[in-house]
């Protein structure tokens, strides 16, 4: 059985980002809220490739056990990339963007396999109406956690 902590810790590491970064582009790149919105996008649309790519092919073969520490050092090399390039007058095209996009690839591979690997195999002593609550109370407080 696959460790449930795991799925909780991106949202951990990466809420506080995304907070501090939505203050950065709007603030010091002074991006309107709804560009700052958009820039944001990237991210989600290659965690959604990667996900449903997850889902249907890599998921089978090579089982959450491998993929979700994967998933984590891909998100974790993100942010590395984003924390050592960004200063007062990184520019978006060159440094965010790349930075966000693979976050999103390693994003995708944990938030597919946690969310499969949790409604589909939760423990037996969880009752079938809780599976999918215990899934999202644990991402709730991993992202309260990040933010105190």
């Amino acid at each position: 059985m696959v460790p449930t902590w795991p799925s909780g810790c991106p949202p951990w590491a990466c809420s506080g980002v995304f907070l501090f970064l939505t203050y950065y582009l709007q603030l010091i790149l002074r991006y309107s809220p709804v560009a700052t919105g958009l820039a944001f996008l990237p991210m989600i649309a290659a965690l959604i490739a990667t996900s449903t790519t997850v889902s249907a092919v890599l998921l089978p073969r090579f089982g959450p056990r491998t993929l979700i520490p994967a998933g984590m050092l891909v998100a974790a090399a993100g942010l590395v990339i984003l924390a050592a390039q960004l200063g007062v007058s990184t520019s978006y095209p060159s440094t965010i963007l790349p930075a966000l996009v693979v976050i999103g690839l390693g994003l995708g591979l944990v938030f597919a396999c946690a969310i499969n690997t949790a409604t589909y195999a939760p423990p037996a002593r969880t009752p079938e109406s809780l599976r999918p609550w215990s899934t999202s109370t644990s991402r709730s407080a991993a992202r309260s956690a990040s933010l105190c």
